[in-house]
């Protein structure tokens, strides 16, 4: 969604003053808040666009900063084509960051090669950061984009989103720089600023752009009565006399990257959630029958992990294993185990939804599996115990 800037917001070019007292009163063109004039857009962007045979109409820009540093030329637009009559082109800006003592840095090379200080290495590109501002040419009008700004700075922002991406694996494969990753919504700040430009009068709307929901977490201090619980999970942990606690730390991993944006590694982290905790939960079904270490570890070696699915745990807890039918199980082979196939064998990058379906449908089915092994409570009476104190 998109939101117009209010007299009382501050000025999106950063200048710290009302947008009333600052560039509302410059026709409300901000221009000190990106790189692009008049000026550079013909001579830089036109020519792109000439070559290309593209005729614009409409300019839609986003400016936001990168989580990590791009040690390439600044300042140089490099236009790629989309879809037909438009086009992404972006700009790199490498800023100084400040130092603890409110100083910018002072490199001369922006490439990240080092240098010395009083005989001292420093690494340029620890002292900078990456802004990119990303501009959008369609052949729409400028009336048109402007009433309905939110639909087309959403399609834009996709847009731009795909083609940026393509940009940085391309650096990172040329420079092997593993520092750096893909993007998605979750990494960006929620609000950017927006610029909409008609290409013909030079005609300007600002907005803000909400390209993701604000989402705030917030964490509860252990409380004096919690301390019981918390030191007993410790040492359970510590002596390892509950092999399900330590596990717990791939769905909370599954979790972090989901919010934080790392789309791939949140499905990946759920299914390894999944694995560890049903091979596990196997090899205790199996110690309970009275098998010996070595011969759990030949049948834990021996037994796929799709037969042990379909199989094996079915016919010691119950329950519908049937990843064809209905139920957890066939909710988690179809949102979790599948995804995540296509995640690690193709790459895939996931989208939000499916990362967090995959998540979920990880914890339903882990949910699941304890009601059923509390169904056999007699029959495995050790394992119930295990997850009384794990789920209290």
């Amino acid at each position: 969604m998109s939101n117009k800037i209010g007299r009382n917001d501050p000025c999106p070019c950063g200048s710290g003053k009302k947008y009333k007292e600052c560039c509302l009163n410059k026709g409300g063109k901000c221009s000190a808040l990106f790189n692009l004039t008049k000026e550079i857009y013909k001579t830089d962007l036109k020519p792109q666009y000439d070559n290309r045979g593209l005729k614009p109409q409409t300019l839609i820009q986003l400016k936001f900063e990168l989580p990590f540093f791009i040690a390439r030329d600044c300042h140089v637009y490099t236009t790629f084509g989309s879809k037909e009559g438009e086009a992404v082109s972006v700009l790199f800006i490498n800023k100084p960051v400040k130092n603890n003592l409110g100083v910018a840095f002072d490199g001369t090379d922006l490439g990240g090669v080092p240098f010395n200080i009083d005989n001292t290495v420093v690494d340029v590109s620890q002292a900078y950061i990456t802004v990119i501002e990303i501009t959008y040419a369609t052949i729409h009008d400028y009336a048109t984009v402007v009433s309905n700004n939110r639909e087309y700075i959403g399609v834009a922002y996709d847009s731009m989103l795909d083609i940026l991406n393509n940009v940085i694996n391309a650096y990172q494969v040329k420079t092997k720089d593993y520092s750096v990753h893909y993007l998605t919504k979750e990494m960006i700040d929620f609000l950017i600023p927006s610029r909409i430009i008609s290409v013909d009068t030079w005609d300007v709307y600002i907005s803000y752009q909400q390209v993701r929901p604000f989402r705030e977490y917030h964490k509860f201090k252990l409380e004096l009565s919690d301390t019981e619980d918390y030191l007993r999970l410790l040492t359970l942990s510590i002596n390892g006399e509950n092999p399900f606690i330590y596990l717990e730390k791939h769905i909370l991993a599954a979790r972090r990257y989901l919010t934080k944006g790392f789309y791939q590694e949140a499905v990946i982290y759920a299914q390894m959630s999944v694995e560890s905790f049903l091979r596990t939960l196997f090899k205790e079904l199996l110690l309970t029958e009275g098998l010996t270490d070595a011969e759990i570890q030949l049948k834990l070696e021996d037994t796929s992990f799709m037969s042990m699915i379909k199989k094996e745990l079915s016919q010691r807890i119950g329950g519908n294993w049937n990843v064809d039918s209905t139920g957890e199980v066939s909710k988690w082979y179809e949102h979790t185990y599948l995804v995540r196939n296509r995640v690690a064998h193709t790459g895939y990058l996931p989208t939000f939804e499916e990362a967090d379906n995959a998540v979920f449908h990880a914890v339903e089915l882990k949910t699941w599996v304890i009601k059923q092994l509390r169904k056999k409570k007699k029959q495995y009476p050790k394992l119930n115990e295990y997850f009384t104190n794990q789920f209290k």
